[in-house]
């Protein structure tokens, strides 16, 4: 079944992949998600769902895979609303691509997109607050 390149066997083994995937384990759902991607656009409604899983347990590939889907409306309606955040997700996980995926619905005239890659850039370009800055002691108790 791993080794088998056929259609029906990546199927049979996106599957399997799935059941792991909702059981909450990341790779599988991007690993899941990648074979059904390959399989065409009647693959697509079973991939959508194990990429949004895969990018709400944190998987950046998974983001970048759930914003293209909802983008395109493949597997699923269109949702630029969900392709922004899913996108921005990955991007301010340094996926390069979800940030190209929020740069390509920008340019598309979603303006949303726009303002969300703007957003997650001021915030990559922000320093970490250093121990003793007003930054770091924020919230902490005074002595």
């Amino acid at each position: 079944l791993l080794d088998d390149p056929g259609p029906e066997a990546q199927r049979r083994r996106a599957g399997l992949l799935g059941v792991l995937c909702l059981a909450g384990r990341v790779a599988p759902c991007e690993d899941a998600v990648d074979i059904l991607s390959s399989q065409g656009q009647a693959a697509d409604a079973d991939a959508a769902p194990l990429a949004s899983h895969g990018c709400g347990l944190g998987g950046l590939h998974s983001c970048v895979l759930a914003g293209d889907l909802a983008s395109a409306g493949r597997g699923m309606d269109r949702d630029r609303s969900l392709a922004v955040s899913s996108y921005a997700r990955a991007c301010t996980g340094d996926a390069r691509s979800g940030c190209e995926g929020l740069r390509e619905l920008c340019r598309q005239g979603y303006l949303s997109g726009c303002e969300t890659l703007l957003r997650s850039r001021d915030d990559a370009s922000r320093p970490e607050p250093t121990s003793g800055s007003p930054e770091a002691s924020a919230g902490e108790p005074t002595r």
